[in-house]
């Protein structure tokens, strides 16, 4: 459900909303308190915006089965060590785009090979009446890609595009980060390998903070750090200027999309910030679009569509600030779970702001799964911290 079209299908859905129901009942507990109150919330802003543009009882109970619900009993059977687990499969999806990337590059045969795959395979179930759908081209292991930086092909990973790649990638680094207590490990590596190869502006951006951060707190000499920081700085600013995935593109689409008109077709991360930002002015405390039949067409000033700014514009002010709160909130705790400097939760934060901004997937499972578990137990980390040290000093 996190970008995989393979798996959003409608009976992949309705076959993961039965496995959490089992789940549940395997559990034999009752609901937190908290998760009703989410429920409830979510079912007045439904209500409210089906007041004004129609709505569907079944896209309600849908909506909540997926992504309150699932995400939920997934927390309550796994445990809040979920996150190495994330980190574990992210980091072999890493390892293979690596493979097929590097093929895909030095073999034109073998790229050639991939373009019918996911259509001989049937594992993009791409609506191909829709003009904008595009072809199948997910194969679940690896994805298509056509589009190139400096004559080398973009890694995608197993996603829709490099740049949704970029997403899980940033994740996977910093919770690896937060698990192991330090950024140069194994897996990390092979992930900024992996990141690097997508040529992503955004997760370009969120790793440059990463790293800012494993400067800051290493034991490194102070002469030492600012010398680093001086080298980063003018690495970063020679690479943002004379890369054409940086700051010309970044130009580029502020240029082009800062003043066309918002009944333009949703086409880019800037205008569809812009039509978001209008969404908020003219309806700040609901939103518009939580549901299809209520969201507007991409060619209305309303028919926002791109990044954390698109899921803001659908669920209003309130909703947004609450979820960023515990979305910080779980962060800071699985630092205290794994015993991590939590100063790191606001490098973290913004990184994965920075990354969330042009892509949807802030509105998938895994990331609902973030914002839960600080809802669900508001201390779960710190509460693991004091049981792990005192077992320490109890074997001590």
């Amino acid at each position: 459900f996190s970008g995989l079209n393979f798996f959003s299908q409608i009976w992949t859905k309705l076959f993961f909303v039965l496995i959490a129901v089992l789940f549940f009942i395997n559990l034999r507990k009752k609901i937190a308190f908290s998760l009703i109150v989410v429920v409830g919330y979510v079912v007045v802003l439904m209500a409210i915006q089906s007041m004004f543009w129609g709505g569907s009882l079944f896209t309600v109970l849908t909506y909540i089965a997926l992504f309150i619900f699932v995400p939920y009993c997934m927390i309550k059977k796994i445990g809040y060590d979920y996150n190495k687990y994330i980190v574990n499969i992210i980091f072999i999806y890493a390892i293979i785009s690596l493979i097929f990337w590097t093929l895909t590059n030095i073999s034109p045969m073998f790229h050639e090979y991939l373009y019918g795959l996911a259509e001989r395979l049937g594992t993009d179930p791409v609506n191909l009446d829709n003009p904008i759908a595009g072809r199948p081209e997910q194969f679940i292991l690896y994805t298509y890609e056509s589009g190139s930086v400096g004559g080398i092909l973009r890694n995608p990973g197993p996603f829709h595009e490099p740049g949704a790649f970029a997403v899980f990638l940033i994740y996977g680094i910093i919770f690896n980060t937060i698990i192991s207590s330090y950024l140069w490990n194994k897996k990390n590596i092979v992930m900024s390998v992996a990141l690097i190869s997508t040529f992503s502006t955004a997760g370009y951006l969120s790793f440059l903070i990463l790293i800012v951060f494993s400067i800051l707190i290493s034991k490194f000499k102070i002469g030492l750090k600012i010398s680093l920081f001086t080298i980063l700085i003018l690495f970063a600013v020679f690479f943002y200027s004379s890369s054409e995935f940086m700051g010309a593109k970044i130009n580029e689409q502020y240029t082009n999309e800062s003043s066309i008109s918002l009944d333009t077709p949703t086409s880019g991360r800037i205008l569809g910030a812009r039509k978001a930002i209008y969404v908020l002015g003219e309806y700040p405390l609901w939103g518009r679009g939580l549901q299809a039949s209520t969201k507007a067409s991409a060619d209305s000033p309303e028919g926002s569509g791109y990044g954390f700014m698109d899921f803001a514009a659908r669920i209003g002010i309130p909703a947004i600030l609450l979820f960023f709160f515990f979305f910080y909130k779980s962060i800071k705790q699985f630092c205290f779970y794994y015993d991590y400097n939590k100063a790191y939760t606001k490098y973290a934060f913004i990184a994965l702001i920075f990354v969330l901004f042009s892509q949807q997937h802030i509105q998938s499972i895994l990331f609902f799964m973030l914002f839960l578990s600080s809802i669900i137990n508001p201390h779960f980390g710190e509460q693991n911290l004091i049981k792990t040290n005192t077992c320490v000093l109890k074997a001590q």
